[in-house]
């Protein structure tokens, strides 16, 4: 470990162990924190204040820590081991095993329920149109489908009705939280049924064209001149259009476009269901009355939507700029806003783009009466352009010096450092300007925003009242109910969750913290604490499992901080281990 054979260690030759070590256990560190590390190690290690080490108080130290010592140490039965064999790929598609039928039980009779009903409404749609050929059968089949789908696709994201319903027992037949996945089903349906009926109509006008003073083909298909349809004969024209919309929509729509940073594209796409609804009223003579109930409770909940979401001044009252990328925003509650962990809402920021609403999940708990909180991964344009814009006021770092030259400044600031770390409150959060600096903060809901004393690599970006008004200007619609809603109701959870997906989980463990608080009492004689029996009948909850997958180390230090206040709050709730 000695490179210059003094037999003792200096910072640099304790940084080159450590980044071996973290080389090796396939960790990846930015510069600056391997500094602090070897830094902080160093001056543990250090008693006397000599500036170097020796062997046998490093072997110390790190003894003094048996975790770290595991982590960082290498072992050689690792390299004889042989290489793992390959576990043999299973025949049986995961969608044929008993399993995935047990687990997905009400989603399968449910789409099984669908399918026969589509198939009744297609066969007596046919029969009554049996004089009119196969292929016209064909057609009015798939019509009296798209009646029923063009509607159905509607219903399936009425947010508020299904929210209530999440309370009610219909969950528990209906796969209310499949609703995201079965809007999708019903999508790919409706372009299916719309090939079809157009082709089987194409063929029709083919074999009507061909008789004796019949209109040309062209003509049925691109002019009025048939008279086919209920309102002035634009049946063909409309059904070319709506093929061309329901066409682009699905394309848009796609995994592919989604999350490939091109939100915006399946978002206006999508915007083209308003002119989908009004031409196939115009197209189809029976269409309305399928349409006349649910597209009034659309409505409804679209004019709900638009009441709520303007309703109060809303600003956002600090913003912080965490690792990999992640915007923390957090606005100002709105009055009689009530929500549960897990709920998601629309937020629409002016400033970054005025007309459109982006769904995110809100982090922080229900108990928290005057903000929101929302953790938001930069994955897409949107998401991209909010980062950066409130990233624009923040300057780069200076490059470090060597370790050594700055051990001595740093034992001068090791007291105010330990001050600062002390000053900070319980409600600290993870701020920094990229993804190799954080900084501890906190946030007074009643008061300006309070942080800690920065270095020149550590800034946080905040936008207080009173300032650049555009900079907290937003709108939020919702909530909006997510599955989580009944984890109280059970006695056992376990969260899983993979990279920003950790969000709902994130409201979820606050929320039991602040409910655990509520029942913290302490007598005032001896202090002796303890916990009232909960009375709440819908907190069942006993144990709580949390598995969190990251591709890498570095997506999990923008929610450490939370993760730490929870820890520590559970440490000072139960003493003892109690």
């Amino acid at each position: 470990m000695c490179q210059t054979g003094s037999g003792s260690i200096d910072p640099d030759e304790l940084r080159t162990v450590l980044k071996s070590c973290l080389r090796e256990s396939a960790i990846s560190l930015p510069e600056e924190k391997l500094d602090d590390l070897t830094l902080a190690l160093f001056e543990s290690a250090d008693k006397d204040n000599s500036g170097s080490i020796t062997f046998e108080e490093l072997k110390a130290e790190l003894e003094s820590f048996p975790e770290v010592m595991e982590n960082l140490t290498i072992s050689a039965a690792n390299w004889l081991k042989p290489p793992a064999t390959e576990q043999k790929k299973r025949h049986t598609p995961r969608y044929l095993t008993p399993a995935y039928w047990h687990n997905n039980s009400r989603k399968l009779l449910f789409l099984c329920a669908y399918a026969c009903l589509n198939a009744c409404l297609f066969i007596v749609a046919a029969l009554q149109h049996a004089p009119g050929g196969t292929w016209f059968m064909v057609a009015k089949g798939c019509g009296q489908c798209l009646n029923f789908n063009c509607t159905f696709v509607m219903v399936l994201m009425l947010r508020r009705c299904l929210t209530w319903l999440r309370a009610t027992w219909v969950v528990r037949i209906l796969p209310l939280d499949q609703n995201i996945l079965l809007h999708q089903i019903v999508g790919y349906a409706i372009f299916t049924f719309t090939l079809a009926h157009t082709l089987a109509h194409v063929i029709n006008f083919v074999r009507l064209s061909q008789s004796e003073g019949a209109h040309r083909l062209w003509e049925y298909l691109f002019t009025t001149r048939p008279g086919i349809g209920w309102v002035g004969g634009t049946a063909s024209i409309t059904g070319v259009v709506l093929q061309l919309i329901i066409s682009l929509m699905v394309v848009c729509s796609s995994t592919f476009v989604r999350r490939s940073g091109h939100f915006e594209v399946f978002y206006w796409s999508h915007l083209l269901y308003i002119w989908m609804w009004a031409l196939l009223v115009v197209h189809c003579a029976n269409f309305w009355k399928w349409f006349v109930a649910p597209g009034v409770i659309f409505l409804v909940e679209k004019l709900v939507g638009i009441a709520v979401s303007r309703m109060g001044g809303l600003y956002i009252v600090e913003v912080n700029l965490l690792p990999s990328k992640v915007t923390h925003l957090v606005i100002k509650r709105p009055q009689f806003f009530h929500f549960k962990p897990g709920d998601y809402v629309y937020v629409n920021i002016p400033v970054i783009a005025k007309y459109e609403w982006h769904p995110f999940t809100i982090s922080s708990a229900p108990e928290q009466q005057d903000t929101l909180w929302l953790h938001i991964r930069s994955m897409g344009q949107w998401t991209n352009r909010l980062f950066e814009y409130f990233r624009q006021p923040e300057t780069q770092g200076v490059s470090t010096k060597r370790l050594t030259a700055s051990l001595r400044n740093r034992r001068h600031q090791k007291k105010t450092q330990e001050d600062m770390f002390n000053s900070v409150s319980c409600n600290g959060t993870v701020a920094s300007n990229k993804d190799d600096a954080i900084e501890l903060t906190s946030y007074r809901p009643n008061g300006p925003l309070r942080g800690s004393q920065s270095s020149h690599t550590e800034q946080l970006v905040q936008a207080e009242r009173g300032e650049a008004s555009q900079l907290r200007e937003c709108y939020v619609d919702g909530p909006y109910g997510t599955p989580t809603r009944q984890i109280f109701a059970s006695e056992h959870a376990v969260l899983i969750g993979a990279g920003i997906g950790i969000t709902p989980f994130a409201s979820i463990l606050q929320s039991i913290m602040y409910r655990y608080r509520m029942r913290k009492q302490n007598c005032p004689n001896c202090s002796y604490s303890w916990c009232e029996t909960i009375k709440d009948s819908e907190m069942k909850l006993r144990k709580v499992d949390f598995i969190w997958i990251n591709r890498d180390q570095k997506s999990f230090e923008w929610f450490v901080s939370l993760l730490t206040k929870l820890e520590m709050d559970q440490a000072d709730s139960e003493p003892e281990g109690e």
